[in-house]
């Protein structure tokens, strides 16, 4: 039986439609809270919950979607209830991505989106006296129309801190290894729902030997760019085929629909100059690998 509190903390959200993102994205996700499969004794915290929030933040700040209102967000969870009572006998404590699918048809949803904890370890450390915590995730997306997995992928992340930063207790060195789980999350998004942003222009740039080429592009904050993230430069002429992976550039100024990107790699041949000839052709998309 599917328990309430542990596995129904999810949130639907729709897609932005806008000129500069060129791929669709799910028109409606559900978010189930991740299982644990690592041993847990004496430890009541709900640790597949937390990490449901963290995809929840990274998804709401990715931008690329709009979460649904806190109200009806309740009035589909007391729905969920009735409709996990109905079905009860058929779920396990493991959920097949097919029995994860029947939640998303229920919820009228496209995609469930959930994961497993696989490790969470907190050890003290013997030399400084902290604690320093390293938690193994895996998340995946389930097309609920197919009932089959349309993405996934196996993460570790770990507390950081070191002789500058120390963590005191096992609870506080596991809370700062979950919040860096938001920034793998969104690396994730960026993949599988990427964010096409068109070129717009060349910046003007300095005269000094190691400047590099800078661009404006026609995305910014309002589709979760942001400062130092990675960007692939493509040319898409035609849209019915693949796209021409021609560089690499790396955002350093930002604003709520645009941003200047610098560019740090380049197919040896081409530049900006003779990129740009190109109508409606360059773009900088969201890292895919």
């Amino acid at each position: 039986m599917i328990n309430i509190n542990f596995c129904l903390f999810f949130f639907l959200c729709l897609p932005i439609v806008a000129s500069s993102q060129k791929l669709d994205t799910s028109s409606v996700v559900a978010v189930v809270a991740f299982r644990e499969d690592f041993g847990k004794t004496d430890d009541n915290t709900d640790y597949g919950k937390i990490m449901a929030e963290k995809a929840m933040t990274a998804i709401e700040q990715s931008r690329r979607f709009l979460v649904i209102d806190r109200t009806d967000f309740e009035t589909v969870l007391k729905e969920f209830a009735l409709w996990e009572g109905k079905y009860k006998d058929d779920f396990k404590k493991s959920f097949s991505d097919e029995e994860l699918a029947r939640y998303g048809q229920r919820l009228k949803a496209d995609f469930i989106a959930t994961g497993s904890i696989s490790t969470l370890d907190a050890p003290i450390s013997m030399v400084t006296g902290s604690y320093k915590a390293t938690i193994s995730f895996s998340i995946k997306f389930i097309n609920v129309h197919t009932n089959r997995l349309y993405a996934s992928g196996d993460f570790s992340i770990g507390s950081g801190g070191g002789v500058i930063k120390t963590f005191s207790s096992r609870g506080e060195a596991i809370a700062a290894a979950q919040g860096n789980a938001v920034e793998k999350i969104k690396l994730f998004i960026d993949k599988y729902f990427p964010i096409y942003a068109p070129y717009l222009r060349t910046e003007e740039r300095d005269r000094r030997e190691s400047e590099m080429e800078k661009a404006l592009i026609g995305a910014g904050n309002n589709k979760g760019f942001r400062i130092k993230q990675k960007l692939d430069v493509i040319l898409w002429e035609d849209q019915k085929l693949p796209p021409e992976d021609v560089g690499d550039a790396e955002i350093i100024g930002i604003q709520p629909d645009h941003s200047v990107v610098k560019i740090t790699s380049i197919k040896r041949g081409k530049t900006l100059e003779t990129l740009k000839d190109k109508p409606n052709t360059l773009y900088f998309r969201t890292k895919s690998e």
